[in-house]
């Protein structure tokens, strides 16, 4: 069994994988607690991606008391895609792993195709891939969440707000106003990145992974197509992983 194992700034994320199928996906609060999963199951090797350091280091270290090999994801690791980026150092392993998910699922990428990956976490993140598989950049932007959370704690009237405020693009109340501000926010800027792409490159052939925790609260309010992948980060690491053992 493989384990992917995605660490962001608020959660871990595995995947439990029996060769290319993901079969169990948990998410946990600590790292103690990932360590239960090498217990019930017969885990050969595990792919990390992580934004935070202190607990990649933790977890590297219960895998070597636990004698299972792994993979940290990183810039340097062996990729599927080839990266255009003026600062490859300070790419983080989430948007890579993002990107290599969504190549991975796309299949066989087309001349004229153009894949970009959003991630709906604590921070927004837009990763673009060109043909054949090249790794250009994107967007990185505060997520929905810690937006509503700024406009909350740095003005003295502005409430916090649910995303169920939300009535229309036009807010007929102050709440109402928040929440639609937060969500075509983030809709304008997908949006926006599909016609800058679309005009640049000549091209209606985009395809838009989805996935992240707050993605739940976007997708409603979407009319572009897209595909919808909850564990597309996971897959990105395995993919990763899979290619960095072989090597």
């Amino acid at each position: 069994m493989f384990l992917s194992c995605d660490i962001g700034n608020s959660q871990i994320k595995t995947g439990l994988f029996s060769e290319d199928n993901l079969v169990e996906s948990g998410i946990y609060k600590d790292i103690d607690e990932v360590v239960s999963i090498f217990s019930h199951q017969d885990i050969k090797y595990t792919g990390i991606s992580s934004v935070v350091p202190q607990l990649s280091k933790r977890l590297a270290a219960l895998l070597d008391r636990e004698s299972i090999s792994y993979h940290l994801v990183s810039v340097k690791s062996h990729l599927n895609l080839t990266i255009d980026y003026k600062t490859p150092l300070t790419l983080g392993t989430d948007r890579i792993c993002s990107a290599e998910g969504a190549y991975y699922l796309n299949d066989k990428m087309e001349k004229d195709e153009i894949i970009i990956s959003v991630d709906f976490g604590t921070a927004t993140t837009i990763n673009t891939i060109l043909y054949p598989g090249k790794f250009i950049g994107g967007l990185i932007a505060p997520g929905v969440n810690m937006m509503g959370t700024a406009l909350h704690s740095n003005t003295a009237q502005l409430p916090q707000v649910n995303f169920s405020d939300f009535e229309s693009t036009i807010g007929s109340s102050t709440k109402s106003s928040i929440a639609s501000g937060l969500i075509n926010s983030s809709l304008g800027m997908i949006e926006r990145v599909m016609k800058f792409l679309a005009m640049t490159y000549n091209t209606q052939n985009i395809k838009v992974y989805l996935t992240g925790g707050n993605a739940e609260y976007i997708i409603p309010h979407i009319d572009f197509k897209y595909v919808y992948e909850r564990n597309l980060v996971l897959y990105g690491i395995k993919a990763i992983a899979d290619l960095n053992s072989a090597a």
